[in-house]
């Protein structure tokens, strides 16, 4: 019986803590409204998240300032070259971030479809379906997943690079990458159907 009240407890534990994640709203065009959770700065936004929140970052015509993440967080755009692919999106204008960096306490996040350059400095991250110019590995890091990404032409340097630190369970798969890769001997992982344009 006791199992089976722990049991009970934990998983409305974890459904009442799914229930309650937030979703913030980030529109650079837009004004800061916090009650109903829409910002127009994407480090403000991240500053008043919780971790599992989620922010959608919407398309603008202006570049967005960078984001330093330290929590845990699912951070959307709208995704890349929407004016190419008609019936995706009603507006075509995507996201584009300064910088995504990934710091201590940003274990677990997820982001998806922003134009950004990437850094990462923590274990468990997820960059999906994004347009980067460089994911920088710059700290020893583990269970770093990069899907469906599309890498811009690199002029300054390799469009990943983990050189002089050990990336443990880097998985690169279904990217378009038009430059080089630099990954630092004693790494570990898998590059899987991925289209190099070196």
């Amino acid at each position: 019986m006791k199992k089976f009240f722990f049991f009970t407890s934990l998983v409305c534990g974890l459904t009442s803590a799914l229930l309650n994640a937030g979703t913030f709203r980030v529109n650079n065009k837009l004004a800061d409204n916090p009650a109903a959770k829409i910002y127009s700065d994407l480090q403000e936004a991240h500053d008043a998240a919780f971790n599992g929140d989620t922010i959608m970052v919407e398309g603008s015509p202006d570049n967005y300032s960078g984001v330093n993440i330290t929590k845990k967080l699912i951070i959307k755009g709208p995704g890349y070259f929407l004016d190419e692919n008609p019936g995706i999106s009603a507006n075509k204008i995507s996201t584009q971030v300064n910088t995504v960096s990934f710091a201590d306490g940003s274990g677990g996040s997820v982001v998806m479809g922003l134009e950004s350059f990437f850094d990462i400095r923590e274990d468990d991250i997820t960059i999906r379906r994004c347009h980067a110019s460089n994911i920088n590995l710059y700290a020893n890091c583990e269970n770093i997943t990069i899907s469906e990404c599309y890498f811009d032409i690199n002029l300054y340097g390799d469009c990943i690079y983990a050189f002089g630190y050990i990336a443990t369970n880097l998985v690169v798969v279904n990217c378009m990458i038009n430059g080089g890769v630099s990954i630092y001997n004693g790494s570990t992982g898998v590059f899987l159907n991925n289209i190099l344009n070196t």
